[in-house]
């Protein structure tokens, strides 16, 4: 300002923010595509950090123990699960991130009706953009194609016998 209060000049700084505005509209797509992905598989789905923490589970999931998303996330097994059925599970996700390998196993864990059900799951180890390694895992009951397949085996083992 000039001592008579004119204005001389303006100083300002301007900044192109399109990049960063594209970049996080990116971002907002590419989890919006992978959540709907996960919803509409019919396998339970879900991402533990390297401390076996839930960072993720998908709808299935939580229609599957009745539950909603924010019962797990936050928490270690042995604060889900009983805790012979938690050392089971952490000790197949330290095989997992030990050997940075995936596996597929069964494993046996019960529903909130108590029922202990038995899951083929394919545990993964994975890395985000910063590094930091993750667990995904793909899980599907297989209890009652479990029970079919005895029942099938008793009956031709009866008529067999007959």
């Amino acid at each position: 300002l000039h001592s008579d209060g004119a204005t001389i000049g303006i100083t300002g700084t301007a900044t192109d923010v399109t990049r960063y505005k594209e970049t996080e509209a990116a971002l907002i797509a590419s989890r919006k595509r992978f959540e709907a992905f996960m919803n509409h598989i019919p396998a339970l789905g879900f991402v533990k950090d390297a401390d076996g923490r839930m960072v993720y589970v998908n709808q299935a999931y939580t229609t599957k123990f009745e539950t909603n998303e924010a019962h797990f996330i936050g928490k270690l097994d042995h604060e889900l699960w009983p805790a012979e059925v938690a050392d089971r599970l952490r000790d197949a996700d330290r095989r997992v991130l030990d050997e940075m390998k995936p596996i597929e196993l069964h494993e046996v864990v019960p529903t909130p009706d108590g029922v202990y059900r038995e899951w083929w799951v394919a545990k993964f180890p994975f890395r985000d953009a910063a590094g930091r390694i993750f667990l995904g895992g793909i899980v599907l009951d297989l209890t009652e194609r479990k029970q079919l397949e005895d029942a099938l085996r008793r009956s031709e083992q009866r008529h067999r016998h007959s």
